[in-house]
C-alpha cells in the first residue's frame, strides 16, 4: 500500500467510532464513552501542515507507521467496548481513557467502568503472536511467528500501579471507594496467550475480550451487595470529567520541526488543499480546486494550530495564520467559537480542540 493510501485510509479511521457508535465522548459532555486519542489527531495535523506532508520527506514514513500503531491501539480498545456495551447501562458507566494526577504524578486508564457494586479497570493489549506471562521474571514476552521474541512491560505490574493510584486519588478527592477490580484484555482473538503451569491463576484477571462479559457476571455474583449509590457514581464521573487532564504531546519537537515549517492558512474540507482563500464578500472559505466552500473551515485550522504549537494564542498570531488582515475580523471569528479571552491573549479548551479536530466543515 502506498504511504498517500495509508494517510488516506487513516484519515477515515478517525471517523469509524462516530460511524459505529451512538455514544457521549470525554470531552465536551456529561457521560463519557470511546474517545480517539489526541495523538493521532497532533499526527494527522502534522501529515497535513508539516514538510512531512511530502511523502519522499524522510519523516512521512516514520509518522505514518507511528499513526497506524496509534489507531491500530485505538481499534483495539474500540472492540473491546463494542463488548462492554453489552453491560446494562442502568448499573454499569464506561469511561474511556482518563488521565488523571496525584500530586506530581499521572495515571491513564484505558477503561474505567464504574457500578454501585465494584469499580473495574481494564487495560487493552492489541499485541498479535504468542504472548508468554513469564512470572518469574514478572516479564510479557511475545513470540512472532518467524520465531523472533520480544520482551515487554508486565501487564499485571501495571495494573496493580493503577489501581493503587485510582484509590489514592478517590480518597484524596473525598469520593465514595467500592472495590477495584482488574483485567488485561486482549483484544486480538489470534493472539495466543500462555504460561507455566503454576502460573495459570493469571486467567483470572488476563483474558481475550470475548470473555469480558463472562467476567462481569462473576464479579457481579461475587459482590452482590450495593457499595455506593448510583447518583455517587455520576457524582464520580463528572469529577473525573472535570479532572481529566488529556496528554498533548510536542510533536514538533519529536520529529524536529519548528512552528515556522508549518503550513499556515485555512485547508479545504472536501480535497485537502491548502492554503485556500477567504472570499472578500461571502465571508467563507472557497477552494480553488474543487470549488468546496465552508464559512466554518478556518475551526479545524484553529484546532490544528493548537494541536501542533499552542491551545493560547494572540490576535496577530492567528491573523498569521489564518491569512486575515483585520484583528477585528479574527476577533470576531474567534468569538463564535466561543473561545475565551484573558487580557490579549486567547485560549482554545482541549474539549473543543478534540471537537473541531472531529468535525466536518464540508458544506
Amino acid at each position: 500500500m502506498q504511504n498517500e493510501d495509508s494517510f488516506e485510509n487513516l484519515r477515515k479511521d478517525l471517523h469509524l467510532s462516530e460511524q459505529n457508535f451512538n455514544t457521549e465522548t470525554l470531552y465536551g459532555s456529561d457521560l463519557m464513552q470511546i474517545n480517539k486519542p489526541f495523538i493521532a489527531l497532533q499526527l494527522m495535523a502534522l501529515l497535513r501542515r508539516s514538510p512531512a506532508k511530502d511523502r519522499s520527506h524522510p519523516k512521512h514514513s516514520i509518522i505514518i507507521r507511528r499513526l497506524k500503531r496509534v489507531m491500530g491501539g485505538f481499534r483495539g480498545e474500540e472492540s473491546v467496548f463494542y463488548q462492554l456495551n453489552y453491560l446494562p447501562k442502568e448499573q454499569f458507566l464506561i469511561l474511556h481513557g482518563p488521565r488523571l494526577s496525584n500530586e506530581n504524578t499521572y495515571f491513564q486508564i484505558d477503561f474505567l467502568v464504574l457500578s454501585p457494586h465494584f469499580y473495574t479497570i481494564i487495560e487493552v493489549k492489541n499485541i498479535y503472536g504468542e504472548l508468554y506471562f513469564d512470572p518469574v521474571f514478572d516479564q510479557l514476552i511475545r513470540k512472532m511467528p518467524d520465531g523472533t521474541q520480544t520482551g515487554l512491560q508486565d501487564p499485571t505490574s501495571q495494573v496493580k500501579i493503577q489501581k493503587m493510584q485510582l484509590r489514592k486519588w478517590l480518597k484524596h478527592h473525598k469520593l465514595p471507594i467500592a472495590p477495584i477490580k482488574y483485567l488485561i484484555t486482549v483484544s486480538d482473538p489470534k493472539t495466543i496467550l500462555n504460561t507455566s503451569l503454576a502460573n495459570h491463576n493469571i486467567s483470572n484477571w488476563i483474558i481475550h475480550k470475548h470473555a469480558l462479559m463472562s467476567k462481569f457476571e462473576h464479579f457481579i455474583k461475587a459482590n452482590p451487595k450495593e457499595i455506593i449509590s448510583n447518583k455517587d457514581v455520576k457524582k464520580i464521573a463528572r469529577k473525573i470529567k472535570r479532572k481529566n487532564e488529556p496528554l498533548l504531546s510536542d510533536v514538533l519537537d519529536t520529529y524536529k520541526f519548528t512552528p515556522s515549517q508549518i503550513t499556515s492558512g485555512v485547508s479545504c474540507p472536501k480535497c485537502l488543499e491548502l492554503p485556500i482563500p477567504r472570499h472578500k464578500y461571502r465571508k467563507n472559505w472557497v477552494c480553488p480546486t474543487c470549488r468546496a466552500s465552508s464559512n466554518q473551515a478556518y475551526f479545524e485550522a484553529i484546532a490544528d494550530y493548537a494541536l501542533l504549537i499552542n491551545n493560547t494564542f494572540s490576535n496577530r498570531q492567528m491573523r498569521l495564520f489564518l491569512h486575515i488582515d483585520s484583528d477585528s475580523t479574527v476577533y470576531n471569528l474567534l468569538k463564535k467559537m466561543n473561545i475565551q479571552t484573558v487580557g490579549r491573549k486567547h485560549s482554545i479548551s482541549l474539549d473543543d480542540v478534540y471537537m473541531y479536530a472531529n468535525k466536518n466543515f464540508n458544506e
